[in-house]
């Protein structure tokens, strides 16, 4: 047999190929990755394969299976519903895809080879063609001036998988919706970039395929930065919660865009909430004149006010029920209707109507607040007077941001610094220590929403229609204002004697350290302390929130709840001096622990019940 008559394997073909625009990355570590982004119909989405179904991938070693599980709850209730939604406009950011030769014995071809660039006229259009021979070859087409913009891949499906890093949910949840059949999915082309890896220099040392396409995955996973909590609160058209804490800010916010002799001095300054969710270096960033963030007041509505999305009470709080017509997405597992007539705009309404009025009459007329209120708006009716670089300050104290011609920036931000400054000295100067932390009005807001519901209760068991918010809060606030005014949310430092006695292992411990602050601790601490001290001022005046009889019951259900906390701190602090002193068994340390603080923690309540008793 002559050489000319030795049988040659023919050569593979190529059989899948995308067009798509063309680039490349700057190189690192001697690789540099080239890309092709482009779109696939969803009958090609069978072709895309994760690294975990790659088989045997299971033998790779450790640091090579860096791909999450995909949780397929997650695809089955929060993407699929997302895509099939008629009323949602869909798009995602593409997918992100690599291809990875693979050996005749299944393992991948993990060596990144050194790809040169050989020139070639296809069809009259000069390209680069870069080839790794029989697995995959990209041609990149130029135009009339050298440049690369558009690109064609082509690969070999039986020597090279093309394997998703990131997006694996989303492919999930568009794979498993195409094999459902419901023609939902026929006429998309879903956006996917897929990178091809190429080493720089064939005499120097690159990591592995897998290494590069691992540490990609990470970068993509970890370093990207994603929305902040308070800016998907701002941004969720889905959450009852999220919506009312939107139009709660939207309010200070509109009032505040208007022009200054427009302007109501008596609401709620759009820099007390931290609105803009500001990040820096993955930190948050809290506004310089706030005092609330977005998700603190989210967390007022979910625990407090309105209760968790879909339960019985926020449905009942918004009388969503009596809407005509229902709601077509309301309720647990599913999703808000959008549009001029959808279930967020109605929800929307129903609180701006009936609990948004109590809420703010409440925030604006508790004693501090407006105090903080009536000092923000002094300082800016002072500054806005003056020139119009206050007014550009004041621009960026509240939107992040000016709009004053770059020569003057200096000057507008050294006047930005200078209100700053006299708004943290009116932070620090205004309130009582424990209502400038969280756990203040936690405890308010949780006692201002139970004492609501004991009102209503008592009004319904007498055959009277229930109170609204606003109407409660007229009621409440002065209540409220009149305990500030007691001294209950001075420091442990400056309260009085007897006041730290009662508050001891409800706000803070013995030795002065808060406890208890927590947004789910207020309705067993501090929210139910408040409310005694509440009820028990309204029963004994001409407020009409609660008669005796009711104060007692609510008396006998609070102290109990309250008893129980105190008696937890009393344990654990006994339960550390007993520890050192105490001679037998742990049992025995316990159960002297125990029977000690239940000495100490119904004295305490019996101390409170006295209190009461001498109160007013």
């Amino acid at each position: 047999m002559t050489p000319a008559n030795i049988p040659r394997p023919q050569r593979i073909q190529y059989g899948k190929n995308k067009w798509g625009v063309y680039g490349q990355l700057g190189e690192g570590a001697n690789v540099q990755i080239r890309f092709v982004q482009t779109a696939m119909h969803s009958n090609e989405l069978k072709d895309i394969t994760l690294i975990s179904h790659i088989p045997e991938s299971e033998k790779w070693d450790v640091r090579d299976l860096f791909q999450r599980d995909v949780d397929g709850d997650r695809v089955g209730n929060d993407i699929i519903p997302y895509l099939k939604h008629p009323d949602k406009v869909k798009f995602f950011n593409p997918l992100t895809l690599v291809l990875l030769p693979i050996q005749a014995d299944g393992n991948i071809c993990n060596k990144i080879e050194c790809l040169p660039s050989i020139s070639e006229n296809v069809d009259g259009v000069d390209c680069d063609i870069y080839e790794r021979q029989d697995y995959y070859k990209l041609r990149v087409q130029k135009d009339d001036q050298g440049n690369e913009e558009f690109a064609q891949l082509l690969w070999n499906e039986y020597k090279c998988y093309i394997v998703a890093i990131d997006g694996q949910h989303r492919l999930s949840a568009l794979r498993r919706w195409h094999s459902e059949l419901d023609g939902g999915l026929s006429s998309w082309k879903i956006p996917v970039v897929i990178l091809v890896l190429n080493k720089v220099d064939p005499a120097k040392h690159s990591s592995t395929l897998l290494e590069v396409v691992r540490n990609t995955f990470v970068y993509i996973n970890t370093k990207a930065e994603r929305l902040n909590r308070d800016r998907e609160i701002l941004l969720n058209d889905e959450s009852v919660n999220a919506i009312c804490t939107q139009e709660l800010i939207q309010f200070s916010h509109k009032n505040d865009c208007k022009p200054k002799e427009e302007r109501d001095g008596n609401i709620m300054p759009l820099i007390f909430y931290d609105w803009r969710g500001e990040v820096n270096n993955h930190m948050c960033v809290p506004g310089p004149a706030s005092l609330k963030g977005i998700e603190e007041i989210y967390s007022w509505f979910s625990v407090y006010i309105l209760g968790a999305d879909a339960s019985a009470t926020q449905g009942s709080e918004l009388h969503l029920a009596d809407l005509i017509p229902p709601l077509q997405g309301y309720g647990e597992g599913k999703t808000l209707t959008s549009g001029d007539d959808g279930d967020a705009k109605r929800i929307r309404k129903q609180f701006r109507t009936l609990v948004m009025p109590g809420v703010l009459y409440f925030l604006q007329n508790f004693k501090p607040y407006a105090e903080y209120i009536a000092a923000c708006r002094k300082i800016e009716e002072e500054h806005l007077n003056s020139d119009d670089t206050s007014l550009h300050a004041f621009m960026k104290l509240r939107f992040g941001s000016h709009n004053a011609l770059e020569d003057r920036s200096p000057e507008v931000n050294a006047r930005f610094e200078e209100i700053v400054e006299e708004l943290t000295d009116i932070k620090t100067s205004t309130f009582d220590e424990i209502i400038s932390l969280e756990i203040g009005m936690r405890g308010v807001i949780c006692a201002f929403a139970k004492a609501k519901k004991i009102y209503n209760s008592k009004l319904l068991k007498n055959g009277e229609t229930a109170s609204g918010w606003l109407d409660f809060a007229i009621k409440i606030t002065p209540i409220f204002d009149a305990i500030y005014d007691e001294g209950w949310f001075k420091s442990f430092e400056k309260i009085e004697e007897s006041k730290r006695r009662l508050l001891t292992h409800i706000i803070y411990d013995a030795a002065g350290s808060i406890v208890n602050y927590k947004v789910e601790h207020a309705e067993k601490a501090l929210g139910s302390f408040l409310l005694i001290l509440a009820l028990n001022k309204a029963h004994r005046t001409e407020n009409t929130i609660i008669d005796e009889d009711g104060f007692e019951e609510v008396w006998g259900e609070e102290s109990n709840s309250l008893r129980k906390t105190v008696q937890a701190g009393h344990r654990k602090n006994i339960r550390a001096q007993l520890a050192t002193t105490l001679v037998g068994t742990i049992h025995d340390l316990n159960a002297e622990a125990t029977r000690q603080a239940e000495v100490q923690s119904t004295e305490q309540i019996q101390a409170l019940k006295e209190w009461l008793e001498n109160d007013g």
